[in-house]
């Protein structure tokens, strides 16, 4: 039988973690939890903190959405149609190229938080993957320190 330990998260959750004896994955968790002083800090990270994969899956997964996201972090509407003329919905694979480069573009830009990109999200009520943004943040963060 397992034993369980219950570790708080920035993200007013649980994680449910059995304690193992290498205990590694519970370390890991409290060091994180640990080092941010308030949980909105990691949201101040710039999106260059992320990986590059990490758009591709967050492409993947906001296709039926992409446009209003795009409206949501304040790109401009003619850019989202050139976008739109330039990976036509039709073809396949061409909705996840054209969400991915979306998001490139608002990356490159300007000076962006995963805060605004968190915010998008969330009013398109992707909730999930603005949880997403935020565990993604924390990996950053991680591997700065």
């Amino acid at each position: 039988m397992h034993q369980f330990l219950f570790v708080p998260t920035i993200f007013s959750a649980l994680f449910l973690i059995p304690l193992c004896k290498d205990r590694i994955f519970i370390l890991i968790f409290v060091k994180i939890a640990n080092t941010l002083q308030d949980p909105k800090d990691v949201l101040q990270l710039k999106t260059e903190d992320l990986k590059e994969g990490f758009f591709k899956k967050l492409a993947d997964s906001c296709a039926d959405k992409w446009y209003d996201i795009g409206l949501y972090l304040d790109m401009k509407p003619a850019v989202l149609d050139q976008l739109r003329v330039d990976f036509p919905p039709g073809v396949a694979g061409n909705i996840g190229m054209c969400v991915y480069q979306m998001f490139r573009k608002w990356k490159d830009e300007g000076e962006h938080t995963l805060q605004d990109l968190h915010k998008a999200l969330k009013r398109a009520k992707l909730i999930r993957l603005a949880e997403l943004v935020k565990v993604n943040a924390l990996k950053a963060e991680y591997r700065r320190q």
